[in-house]
């Protein structure tokens, strides 16, 4: 696994770190992570105290310990464009394949789903456009 410690002074997005008081994996006691998150520029540390709800290292996958945290980062973070200096240039998002309207699929024969259903390997490119279409 690769430190990249060296390298938070360069982070410039608001940044915000989320750690449990009881984390077995990563205790706070430490202070690797509160010192860490000092070395970013927009970056803070939320620490979600110990309870009967909390879980350990698992406390972080239920999002109802930090969510009003999470919502206000999202409410007070600048919405900043992408640079475009040489080599952060966005690149092109390639075109999807784009569906054709339900309502050119049908249902398969002896189905009573109101919901159509489409053979497998019933989905193919139209020739004709950039979109799919479906063979019944």
């Amino acid at each position: 696994m690769k430190n990249l410690s060296c390298c938070l002074e360069r982070i410039e997005a608001t940044l915000l770190a989320i750690n449990s008081a009881d984390d077995e994996r990563n205790p706070p006691e430490t202070g690797i992570t509160e010192r860490a998150i000092k070395r970013v520029k927009n970056g803070r540390l939320y620490l979600i105290p110990a309870s009967e709800e909390t879980r350990g290292h698992g406390t972080t996958g239920n999002a109802k310990h930090y969510s009003g945290e999470l919502r206000e980062l999202l409410q007070t973070a600048p919405n900043r464009a992408m640079s475009t200096q040489a080599g952060n240039r966005p690149r092109p998002m390639p075109p999807g394949p784009q569906r054709t309207s339900t309502s050119s699929i049908k249902a398969m024969p002896g189905t009573q789903s109101k919901e159509p259903r489409v053979q497998p390997g019933a989905l193919a490119p139209d020739r004709n456009s950039s979109a799919l279409k479906f063979r019944v």
